[in-house]
Parts: C-alpha cells; structure tokens; sequence
C-alpha cells in the first residue's frame, strides 16, 4: 500500500494513521485450523482412571518409561542409603573435616579489615 506523506505534518503519525486505516481479518476457515491445530497439542487429561493411575501418571509424567523411572528410584535410594550409613573412607573424611566441633555461628559476611592484606584484627 502507497502511503502519500504532505509536508505540513509528521511523517511517522500520518503513516500510522494510515496504517489504522486498514482493516485485516484472518478468513474464518483459518481460524478454524489454527484452533484445530492448538486443540490437538493440548494435553489430554487422565479421565475415569483410579487414583493410584492418576498418582503414578503425575509422578512419572515427565520421565516417559519405566527404565527412566527405576533409574531414578535406584538414584534416590543409592543417596539416602549413603546418606543415612557412610562408607568408612567417607566417614574418615568427614570427621577431618568437622573435628567434633559444633558450629556456634557463621559469619557470612566478613568484616572490610579481614579482606585487607597484612592487616591483623
């Protein structure tokens, strides 16, 4: 569409002006597609299935199989039992780290004189 710019006002309002002008609507036939096409990517909700399907269906929702979801028990199994009962080598290393020694308080933010170098508090 030719737009005819006069000189007596502001180029950019009259071409938008212009633009206001016209009028498009999409045809009914693809508005119907493109609802059609929407409708079919929606997820279908799980209906008439026993709670303990809805459950497992939530739960599993996103891993797609049951390799995916053994593997994810067996992981969180494998942590707790690590967890909960240590290998002696780890806990070797955590009683280096923590030396029986309870933490009364953390600073988490230092003071300015124990960032500068040389200076003793």
């Amino acid at each position: 569409m030719a737009v005819t710019i006069d000189e007596s006002g502001d180029a950019l309002d009259q071409l938008f002006a212009a633009e206001r002008a016209v009028s498009f609507r999409a045809s009914p036939a693809l508005m119907a597609r493109v609802a059609a096409d929407a409708r079919k990517l929606q997820p279908r909700p799980v209906r008439g299935a026993a709670l303990g399907q809805r459950l497992r269906h939530l739960l599993t929702g996103g891993l797609r199989g049951g390799f995916a979801v053994a593997g994810m028990a067996g992981a969180a199994l494998a942590g707790l039992w690590l967890g909960l009962v240590p290998p002696a080598p780890l806990a070797d290393v955590t009683d280096a780290l923590w030396q029986d020694e309870s933490v009364a308080s953390v600073e988490l933010i230092p003071d300015y004189d124990d960032m500068l170098p040389g200076v003793t508090p």
